[in-house]
């Protein structure tokens, strides 16, 4: 998925830098699209440090001990989530001064409360994911709308923007469904590592997923490793989350806990409140969901492994 990441992200600024040449030539400043996928990418390091700080708050004797404590699911969800929810922000503050993200910090705070609630409810369905994908599939499909605008303009951090095309920056129907479909790969237990990458490529192809989709909503699935990793998430997941319950972390958890991400992102989108207006807003809430989403679903895995 990584490669995956690396190729949209490199075809969609070569397609934009060729684009640019057969025009008249301008400025880099009149290359919304290419300076708002560059900036997407690098506010991945936010959610990077907020895994990274995981380890910290909730080290695996923490995770055990609320865990044995928590007379129902809902009662360590709401636990849980309450040590983490500010942790996103937090991992903003600790970077230096910066205009983007101070201006996210001062937007209306993403209510995770019904979020949460409505995917430990799923864990009442022998397949939680199944019925996640057929719930979402359901919106879609239902939806008044056939077109999704992901972000309109490039903001620069002195708060002027400059439009991005959005031609660029919709996806339709279609792409949508393609995008749950994603999700459905990225979970699938039968298939290894290639097998997932060549089929998520293949179907990225096929229905014309934008570059933009790509770095917005779909997350980084990593390879389960139990040996030590670079990567925080599955650092923590292996200092942290496996020892708390037993040794049962395996790669399919990993899978579903990222294609549980992904459709979280994909509902975020179709939710009101989404904030579209600029690159800024559009990456970070999402990858503040993402995070999240993330944490809720494997709260929910730990339930049942403990």
């Amino acid at each position: 998925m990584k490669k995956l990441f690396t190729l949209c992200i490199s075809i969609a600024i070569l397609f934009l830098s060729c684009e640019k040449e057969a025009g008249s030539p301008t400025g880099e400043a009149d290359d919304p699209m290419k300076r708002a996928l560059e900036e997407i990418g690098r506010n991945r390091k936010v959610l990077d440090q907020a895994w990274a700080a995981l380890a910290q708050r909730l080290p695996a004797d923490s995770i055990g001990k609320i865990r044995k404590s928590a007379d129902t699911r809902a009662e360590f969800i709401v636990e849980m989530k309450g040590r983490t929810q500010s942790l996103f922000k937090d991992a903003i503050k600790s970077n230096d001064p910066n205009q983007r993200l101070d201006y996210y910090l001062k937007l209306p705070d993403i209510e995770p409360d019904t979020n949460a609630a409505a995917i430990s409810r799923l864990f009442v369905h022998e397949q939680p994911l199944g019925e996640y994908v057929a719930r979402l599939t359901r919106k879609v499909k239902e939806s008044k709308k056939d077109r999704w605008v992901l972000v309109k303009a490039y903001r620069f951090p002195d708060g002027t923007t400059l439009p991005i095309p959005q031609e660029q920056a919709t996806v339709n129907r279609e792409q949508l469904l393609a995008a749950i479909r994603i999700a459905e790969i990225v979970a699938d237990p039968a298939l290894n590592e290639q097998e997932q990458e060549t089929a998520i490529e293949e179907l990225v192809k096929k229905a014309g997923l934008p570059p933009l989709t790509i770095i917005l909503l779909v997350p980084a699935v990593q390879k389960y490793t139990e040996e030590p990793s670079a990567d925080p998430f599955m650092n923590w997941l292996n200092t942290g989350v496996k020892p708390a319950i037993g040794g049962g972390m395996n790669r399919d958890i990993i899978r579903r806990v990222a294609a549980a991400a992904l459709l979280g992102n994909l509902e975020h989108l179709l939710s009101g409140e989404y904030r579209n207006d600029n690159q800024v807003s559009a990456s970070l809430q999402l990858l503040e969901n993402r995070f999240n989403t993330s944490l809720v679903f494997l709260w929910n895995e730990v339930w049942n492994e403990f």
